[in-house]
């Protein structure tokens, strides 16, 4: 039997909630559906014999569909080069060919733009039934003697039709080690990990010039929309009773706290009934963080709470257009550090081309001023294609080659810079606020004593993390989880070569 739609997922983590909902949307209306998981770090490039796996596990497809972004383009370009071959259509859906679909139709000839629920589900039954018109296929681009034919574009509204994610392990498949396995109940928990990941909302009003979401807004215009809490608690009784070793719920959205009050407390009570189980919650923003909001997800269960806060600088929050007091910024801090036991990581972006020493040290200023406890989470600024401030990088001359500046860029690989160093060690509680103050000084920065600083402070980063990592063998071994220890042990050490030596794109792309 023919497989009417296969999913490619080139991604580094097996989550990929928006795959499993399009292949279980597909499911509902009648269709088979493969996912392949081709997970590995996005700077290398797939072995020959995997991709030939690939190519051989692809072949029964009517339809394969590959999801892209920005920083995987070279391996979504890899593969499909590879498919070519086998004659079958191929499309491509995700952040980057909504973006830039002109780039992407030079490699394919039909793209999704936005959501694809709709889109999959019209475009299969074409394919299925040999009909060759596509012009009234909503969010699709494709390619027609040459030409570019571009639909209309739509939101899709009918957030009631969003099923529960496809989380069945028949069909799907795994890379681990250069070779395609058949997913088991095993590869998935080592794979997928013990927090699931949730989304419940789609849409951000804020549209801040370095995000997506800029992006999406100018395409489809502000559309913010919510799940019913009986479907999200619906999905998570599923997760619950399918894989008792999920420990933990993380909510994934850009504005949960967006939900009614009433909302929330229906949540509340049913999560507090039929879940129980430890609740992150990513994605706050300083102008949604409310006590009354916080207090009813605290006692549903929630431990953990991600905000951004990016940057304390005035002159970079209108780079950003995100232009928060420090204020607002610190009195949501302080709603959440008002509750016992819930911790909070703040976001924060460095490495922005257009900010001065003067800026960073703003930004740590603030840091300074905030509640413990708190962790950090620091990314390097990566333009993505399509928002203001690509546009800007693009006008600025600062992004010279697209795809060695933003598509093979890391945002996790901080420039060594002094002020870059001193970020960790501001989130220590048990370094003296006196001594940050006095690192800050400039007597202390053009010193010679900066270099064995920063050497001091590398080393005491990479010693946190490898005693994190030990604490992270030391919780499986005590639980008797050979599965699990074996695992992280051997992908630790498979990831190694590139996650930590892959100092340069030319290293790790031959």
């Amino acid at each position: 039997m023919k497989t009417d739609v296969t999913f490619i997922s080139i991604y580094s983590d097996i989550q990929c909630y928006n795959i499993r909902r399009l292949s279980a949307f597909l499911k509902k209306k009648g269709f088979t559906t493969k996912i392949i998981f081709m997970p590995q770090p996005f700077l290398k490039s797939y072995s020959e014999e995997a991709v030939k796996q690939l190519v051989d596990l692809s072949s029964d497809s009517r339809l394969i569909c590959i999801s892209v972004m920005s920083n995987y383009w070279d391996n979504a370009v890899q593969v499909t080069e590879a498919l070519k071959k086998l004659n079958i259509p191929i499309i491509w859906g995700g952040v980057h060919p909504t973006i830039r679909p002109k780039e992407c139709l030079g490699i394919v000839d039909m793209i999704c733009i936005g959501e694809g629920d709709d889109t999959l589900a019209i475009l299969i039954d074409r394919i299925k039934n040999n009909k060759e018109d596509y012009s009234d296929i909503p969010n699709f681009y494709y390619k027609r003697a040459g030409e570019i034919i571009k639909n209309k574009l739509q939101i899709f509204e009918r957030t009631d039709e969003i099923p529960i994610p496809d989380l069945e392990l028949e069909n799907h498949y795994i890379l681990f080690g250069n070779k395609i396995r058949k997913m088991d109940i095993k590869l998935f928990r080592c794979f997928y990990g013990e927090d699931y990941v949730i989304q419940c909302t789609f849409g951000c009003p804020y549209g801040c010039a370095y995000c997506c979401n800029n992006a999406y807004n100018k395409l489809f215009g502000f559309n913010f929309r919510k799940r019913k809490m009986e479907d999200v608690i619906n999905e998570l009784k599923y997760v619950k009773n399918k894989f008792p070793f999920i420990n933990r719920v993380r909510i994934d959205d850009d504005n949960f706290f967006c939900y009614l009050i009433p909302e929330l407390e229906f949540f509340r009570d049913n999560y507090k009934e039929h879940i129980k189980l430890p609740l992150y919650v990513r994605g706050g923003h300083p102008l949604t963080i409310k006590k009354d909001v916080i207090k009813i997800c605290v006692d549903a269960g929630m431990y953990r709470i991600g905000m951004g806060i990016q940057t304390g600088s005035e002159n970079t929050k209108k780079i950003f257009k995100r232009q928060i007091p420090n204020d607002t910024i610190i009195e949501a801090c302080k709603v959440i550090t008002s509750f016992k036991g819930l911790v909070p990581t703040y976001d924060i972006i460095l490495d922005t081309p257009w900010e001065t020493e003067e800026d960073v040290i703003d930004t740590l200023k603030l840091i300074l001023k905030l509640p413990r406890p708190y962790h950090l989470a620091l990314f390097s600024m990566t333009f993505f294609a399509g928002t203001e401030l690509f546009e800007k990088a693009m006008a600025d001359g600062i992004i010279k080659n697209i795809k060695n500046d933003v598509y093979r860029k890391n945002y996790a690989s901080l420039k060594g810079t002094y002020l870059n160093t001193l970020f960790p060690l501001f989130a220590y509680r048990w370094v003296p606020k006196s001594f940050k103050e006095f690192l800050l000084k400039d007597k202390v920065r053009n010193s010679r004593f900066k270099t064995p600083i920063m050497s001091l402070l590398k080393g005491t980063k990479i010693l946190r993390s490898k005693i994190g990592l030990i604490k992270f063998l030391v919780r499986y071994i005590t639980k008797f989880d050979y599965t699990r220890t074996v695992f992280s042990i051997k992908k630790y050490y498979y990831d190694r070569k590139y996650l930590f030596h892959a100092w340069t794109v030319k290293e790790v792309r031959k």
